[in-house]
């Protein structure tokens, strides 16, 4: 199911976009709830194929943080995270493979921007991770 790429694109015209919404999330946590899931293999076919679950479940992770700043950036608020869920972001940004052959248009990742010195968790995240912050003034950056 998971291994054809089909099975992850959105329906066209989906009239309750948050009821489509939700219908994915609770499949995705159903998915990380069951026994063994952390080395189970969870095929991922936009990142290159099977991970176990603890790597699918961090990846994850990771997305629900970054698609959480990608719409309070475009709502213009600032995104309240704790430093815990901010640590562990970076943490999973920083294994991520910066090759730029699977980086750029028609991959997951955009290619990794720089990061300054001192650049806090969730501005290294998303820079890491190819976003601009600086590019949402109405982020509160």
């Amino acid at each position: 199911m998971g291994g054809d790429p089909g099975y992850w694109l959105e329906q066209e015209g989906t009239a309750e976009p948050a009821r489509a919404h939700r219908a994915a999330v609770d499949a995705a946590l159903g998915a990380f709830a069951e026994p063994g899931v952390l080395e189970r293999e969870f095929v991922l076919p936009e990142l290159g194929g099977g991970f176990p679950g603890r790597t699918a479940i961090a990846f994850h992770f990771v997305d629900y943080v970054v698609h959480a700043w990608d719409v309070a950036a475009t709502l213009g608020v600032r995104l309240h995270l704790t430093d815990e869920v901010l640590t562990a972001a970076l943490a999973v940004a920083r294994r991520v493979p910066t090759d730029p052959a699977v980086r750029g248009p028609g991959f997951a990742f955009a290619p990794a921007l720089k990061v300054a010195e001192g650049t806090g968790p969730l501005e290294e995240t998303l820079r890491l991770l190819g976003r601009e912050p600086q590019a949402w003034p109405g982020a509160g950056w």
